[in-house]
């Protein structure tokens, strides 16, 4: 696939987000009707693909904006879609956290 048409691909199936916290996708939330297609979109390709495994990736570690649309989309795919765990990348001095904390090491 040449850049060009991986390009075109993607302003045709861009689904923009227009802001998004946690909970977006919930009834109760006020920003559900901005981000509605969105979760839709990603809920339509899972499902089509009968996917079991979601990988996540970012642009920017440790950025706000990242982890804020990681949060709302695992708890999406946990809450809408049954899926039951969640692998992430880290660097070594946060797997120790997360390792302790799923330990009860605390």
């Amino acid at each position: 696939v040449s850049r060009q048409a991986f390009i075109d691909w993607a302003v045709e199936n861009a689904v923009p987000i227009e802001r998004l916290t946690p909970n977006d996708y919930s009834e109760h939330s006020d920003n559900n009707i901005h981000n509605a297609a969105f979760f839709q979109s990603l809920s339509g390709a899972i499902q089509s693909s009968s996917a079991s495994v979601v990988m996540l990736s970012e642009g920017f570690h440790n950025c706000r904006e990242m982890m804020t649309l990681h949060h709302a989309v695992i708890e999406y795919l946990v809450d809408n879609l049954g899926f039951t765990v969640v692998a992430s990348e880290s660097g070594l001095p946060e797997s120790r956290v997360i390792s302790n904390f799923l330990q009860n090491l605390r």
